[in-house]
């Protein structure tokens, strides 16, 4: 069963679904209209909600993350396309449904999720939040004022990354991140799970706590006006690495 309902973009500043074990998509395409199109078996779809009101979209399944019945022959996936050019906040959030976004602009954009998935693509926006508590979390070619990425037990990447300023937090997952222009301050913090982080740049300012773990910096000089990492974990290591400077990346 399908259920597709569409609004002038003018009047959608803000995108939120909330979900329990369905899948959500949220992408671009050709067009003037914010659309959701839900696809699913038919109780499923009945039973969403979807509505307008005060510039905000919602999609939500009932009872969300209370009544989660995952082995029932239910299936559903939720798509919203807003035109290219569209600019407001998003907010995804779900159980244990893969989160995905691709190829995006916003201003305030967050995924969240317990087990599921989280995938950004391609996106440009103010502030980005990605957490999960076992899922892995993905996330290529973005670029933004300000990240936060949380995670406790599943893997953190991010390849790519034009960001200011990041705050990424792991329990016992590896963080990997690839900056394609220097940050001006980094916070990284894990128990267990090693981070490696590849910056391009000369100098490096760090500070690092840590029982068991090491630091390893590879060509940096040391600067009080260079770009500042503050990491600390418990016995997770920490390497970072000098790369070339993309102009072109995460554009």
């Amino acid at each position: 069963m399908e259920k597709n309902v569409a609004y002038p973009a003018a009047m959608v500043q803000s995108v939120q679904v909330r979900l329990g074990w369905a899948q959500a998509e949220f992408l671009t395409g050709d067009g003037d209209e914010v659309t959701a199109l839900v696809a699913g078996d038919e109780d499923s779809v009945q039973s969403l909600v979807l509505r307008h009101e005060n510039g905000k979209l919602l999609i939500e399944q009932p009872q969300y993350g209370l009544s989660l019945n995952l082995y029932a022959g239910h299936w559903m996936q939720v798509c919203v396309r807003v035109p290219s050019a569209w600019r407001g906040d998003i907010a995804l959030f779900s159980v244990s449904g893969p989160l995905s976004i691709k190829h995006a602009l916003g201003k305030a954009v967050t995924l969240d999720t317990v087990s599921g998935t989280v995938h950004a693509d391609g996106l440009m926006c103010a502030s980005l939040g990605l957490h999960a508590v076992t899922g892995a979390v993905q996330a290529v070619r973005v670029t933004g004022d300000a990240l936060r990425m949380r995670n406790v037990s599943g893997d953190i990447s991010v390849l790519e990354a034009r960001f200011d300023n990041a705050h990424v937090t792991t329990v016992s997952g590896d963080i990997t991140l690839h900056f394609t222009k220097p940050f001006a301050a980094l916070e990284v913090r894990s128990a267990t799970g090693d981070a490696h982080i590849s910056l391009p740049g000369e100098k490096l300012e760090t500070l690092f706590r840590s029982v068991a773990g090491r630091l390893r910096t590879e060509d940096f000089a040391d600067g009080t006006d260079a770009p500042t990492l503050e990491a600390s974990t418990v016995t997770g290591n920490v390497t970072v690495r000098k790369v070339a400077e993309d102009a072109h990346a995460a554009q």
